[in-house]
């Protein structure tokens, strides 16, 4: 079965929104059972307008299968925040919703630039594809609040565990687990309780619920070719790292890039400059003129959001 697109998005990322239905268009336009767009706001109107106007032109045919939920509803509570840690507990909380037992997870920034089909992210034998990575040391407390909330063993230092940043792969059956019993622990909805504290992040805090159930990480998961690229927030004035970070789109098991707003937002010329030339080079944009519509960032008119990637 085809996996499920989840993103979790904002009315201050809709044109990266729009880069990425294109890109779903052009690379991925059979990868898919359906798209699930979560707005991460308390008032959608203003996503849901773009939505229509752009975003569903963008994808083409593929917008038949697209849907878009409100936050409140996925939460099953009112967003009483809306920022990086109501995204997190969206993008958990969003398997209740999936149709297919596997749920790949995008970010606004992330887009197609190879193609890609269902066998991309899912194999043969019906695992999820994933290339793991050493634990991030930036989220390590994260993970062993995670890892003690579950009861799960805390790994060795050279342990490779899931990415901590999408493209994620995900299963409904074992996120819905996780929310069950957090809420059922919890006397309280999932949303209300991972929003009131810091001590984790969704994806170790995913993890280490499959790490609670002994040999259930290799059941679910097999390894793969890293798979993404990401022009993170950290690098926004670093063109040498940027040029760095692009060189690996030269390999062709790389099918997903990302540019976080925040690079926009600075706009360090010779970034946007190399931005410009890969988008130009997979066709996602025709010329400068063009790309500068997506480099544009969208104003947001509230304030207080924070992505710290």
């Amino acid at each position: 079965m085809k996996p499920t697109l989840v993103v979790v998005g904002f009315s201050g990322e809709l044109k990266l929104l729009e880069l990425q239905a294109r890109s779903v268009c052009k690379y991925a336009s059979d990868a898919f059972e359906e798209i699930v767009y979560v707005i991460n706001e308390k008032d959608a109107d203003t996503f849901k307008a773009f939505f229509d106007d752009k975003i569903a032109v963008a994808l083409g045919s593929v917008a038949r299968i697209a849907r878009i939920l409100r936050g409140r509803d996925v939460a099953e509570a009112p967003l009483t925040r809306a920022d990086w840690r109501s995204q997190q507990s969206l993008k958990l909380l969003s398997a209740r919703f999936a149709k297919s037992s596997h749920i790949l997870i995008l970010d606004s920034k992330n887009h197609f630039v190879r193609p890609v089909s269902s066998s991309s992210f899912v194999s043969a034998a019906g695992k999820m594809l994933v290339h793991r990575y050493p634990l991030n040391p930036r989220f390590l407390a994260q993970f062993e609040n995670a890892c003690s909330y579950f009861g799960a063993d805390r790994p060795p230092e050279d342990y490779l565990a899931l990415p901590t940043v999408a493209p994620f792969m995900m299963s409904k059956e074992t996120a819905t687990d996780l929310v069950k019993f957090v809420e059922g622990r919890e006397n309280k909805s999932f949303h209300e309780y991972f929003c009131g504290n810091k001590q984790f992040t969704e994806f170790y805090f995913y993890l280490a619920f499959v790490l609670s159930q002994p040999g259930q990480l290799e059941n679910l998961y097999e390894d793969s070719p890293r798979k993404h690229v990401t022009v993170f927030r950290s690098m926004a004035n670093e063109p040498d790292i940027v040029g760095q970070q692009v060189s690996l789109l030269e390999d062709s098991a790389i099918k997903v890039f990302g540019v976080h707003r925040h690079v926009l937002e600075l706009a360090n010329p010779s970034i946007i400059h190399t931005i410009t030339a890969v988008w130009k080079q997979f066709g996602l944009v025709r010329d400068e003129q063009e790309a500068a519509y997506f480099l544009t960032p969208d104003t947001i008119k509230r304030k207080r959001w924070y992505w710290p990637f």
